[in-house]
């Protein structure tokens, strides 16, 4: 003990010298990784889902966003409706149980494949309803067909799984109509 009082009292710039290098050691680690976070979240996609009405000949429209800075890189969509799940393979099925006269509304969609990205400030189109022709004002039975499948679609929950490029997991779960 008495040797350590002796060093400290015959080295004390020594000891001052070693203790601000080891300050700043952990100043330099603390700020590298606050500037990771950093960069992290200025790249990170946020994605959102909303309706589009009569436009481009469609009837209506739903459309996948990226509003944050960094691509959305897709790993799964899954729809659910009247109590059945379908997976995007599935879409085919969601859409033909949609449609209530296949005559008159036409089903589209876009498919996003498991790695798919979805780039910052762009959309992708999921699903859409085309006229096959234009309803007759006069026709009541018409409007309320396509007003049915319209109305089918305000109960159908969306959940998108996506990731960051630094594989951070995102879950979007949307009920539309809400």
């Amino acid at each position: 003990m008495q040797a350590i009082l002796e060093f400290i009292q015959n080295n004390p710039m020594d000891i001052v010298a070693t203790f601000i290098a080891f300050l700043a050691l952990i100043l330099t680690i603390w700020e590298g990784l606050e500037n990771r976070h950093k960069n992290r979240l200025s790249t990170q996609p946020i994605l959102s889902i909303f309706e589009k009405w009569d436009e481009e000949g469609f009837l209506y429209k739903l459309v996948l966003s990226n509003d944050g800075f960094g691509p959305a890189i897709m790993e799964n969509i899954v729809y659910h409706f009247a109590s059945t799940t379908y997976r995007e393979e599935e879409i085919q099925k969601l859409m033909d149980t949609l449609i209530v006269n296949k005559d008159l509304v036409k089903g589209e969609w876009g498919y996003l494949y498991r790695g798919a990205s979805i780039l910052p400030n762009r959309e992708q189109d999921l699903i859409g309803f085309k006229y096959l022709k234009k309803p007759n004002k006069q026709v009541d039975v018409e409007k309320t067909e396509i007003s049915d499948t319209v109305t089918n679609i305000g109960l159908v929950t969306i959940e998108v799984t996506y990731k960051s490029i630094f594989n951070k997991r995102f879950v979007k779960k949307v009920t539309l109509g809400k």
